[in-house]
């Protein structure tokens, strides 16, 4: 399905309409940004390794750990320049939207609402007040955007799923044209390595507004879809995103911890980048409930962070910067787990359990 096009963008119906000068700020910190990342970061490689390192090694005789790293890198006036300009432009993007969103936010209420309330939806969206949102969402604004994805600022609120939503697809093309290229790259993934896998439900477990849903209900027509988040205006936003691109997604507030699923109800569970944002406690959590949740045979398949073991020296640093300065305070505890033994204290076995990708991106195991 190819995106239609509003003023040269991507767009649906839930989409911002932007303002000519919104639209124009919006596109120039996205550019500011790619800027950044295209001729400046690579930059940081060369100090880490022609600078830091060499330097550490020869007055201690050894590499330095991820701490001494940090502050040997963060001393260098080049790496302090890309620190400044990342975390800037970081803020800068979700005030950019975010300004636009509320300006248009009535609008994009009305919109969800009357996909919520039509007579003709094709998924379901079901919301549970009563679900608490775990502590290592409610005290840390995730991404550093302003009161986390599941603050509520009106009745009905869709603001965090639109932010998302215009950031992270429009702001972010490279995460393709719905925003959807890892769910697809997901479903290839599990097609070759699990070719007998005939998924009749399918569970997305901390789903946002379930851009990397979408593929799945796309790919598996006959499966029952299901995705789940705690950020309730993440899922109303993402219901009528779902319902105005035409996916059958049946959409609940739930904490993927503990779910209100009955037990072996899924042939296939997927996240996408959701560990690194949850306390060590709550992944050996979710693991146990994703053993708990697939049938015998199922398959679970999360997308994350990578090993640390797996990683060079500056994407070491990278992620322990975003752990310290970007709101993502889980990342080098996610990173230095044995997830094969997370795997295993959950109920799988080793040996049905795969760790893939350059860094170890990917992991799954087969019930």
């Amino acid at each position: 399905m190819n995106a239609p096009l509003r003023a040269g963008q991507r767009w649906h119906e839930m989409m911002l309409d932007p303002t000519h000068d919104e639209l124009a700020r919006q596109e120039f910190i996205w550019m500011f940004r790619r800027q950044i990342a295209q001729n400046v970061e690579p930059a940081l490689q060369v100090v880490c390794d022609g600078r830091v390192r060499k330097s550490f090694v020869k007055e201690h005789g050894r590499e330095p750990n991820r701490k001494e790293l940090r502050d040997a890198m963060l001393a260098d006036p080049m790496v302090q320049t890309w620190s400044a300009l990342r975390r800037n432009t970081w803020e800068a993007q979700w005030e950019a939207a975010g300004q636009a969103i509320e300006r248009d936010l009535p609008n994009l209420i009305g919109r969800a609402r009357r996909y919520r309330d039509s007579n003709h939806k094709l998924g379901s969206l079901e919301l549970d007040p009563t679900v608490k949102v775990p502590r290592y969402n409610t005290e840390i604004e995730i991404h550093v955007v302003p009161g986390g994805y599941h603050a509520e600022i009106t009745d009905d609120d869709v603001f965090a799923g639109a932010l998302w939503d215009r950031v992270a697809t429009i702001g972010e093309p490279e995460r393709g044209q719905w925003g959807d290229l890892a769910g697809k790259r997901a479903v290839e993934w599990i097609k070759k390595r699990y070719p007998n896998l005939k998924p009749k439900r399918i569970l997305d477990m901390g789903c946002t507004i379930g851009q990397n849903t979408l593929p799945f209900a796309e790919a598996f027509p006959k499966a029952e879809v299901h995705a789940i988040d705690v950020a309730a205006p993440c899922l109303r936003y993402g219901h009528a995103r779902a319902e105005s691109l035409g996916r059958k997604i049946h959409f609940s507030q739930q904490d993927a911890e503990h779910t209100r699923f009955a037990d072996e109800s899924f042939d296939l569970i997927y996240t996408n980048l959701l560990f690194h944002e949850t306390s060590r406690a709550g992944v050996h959590n979710i693991f146990r409930e994703c053993h708990r949740l697939l049938k015998p045979g199922g398959v679970m398949l999360h997308e994350d962070i990578g090993r640390s073991a797996k990683m060079n020296p500056t994407q070491v640093f990278m992620f322990d910067w975003m752990t310290h300065f970007a709101a993502e305070p889980f990342i080098n505890g996610w990173a230095d787990l044995d997830l094969f033994e997370v795997a295993e204290k959950a109920g799988f076995s080793r040996k049905n359990a795969v760790n893939e990708g350059p860094t170890g991106r990917t992991f799954a195991a087969r019930k």
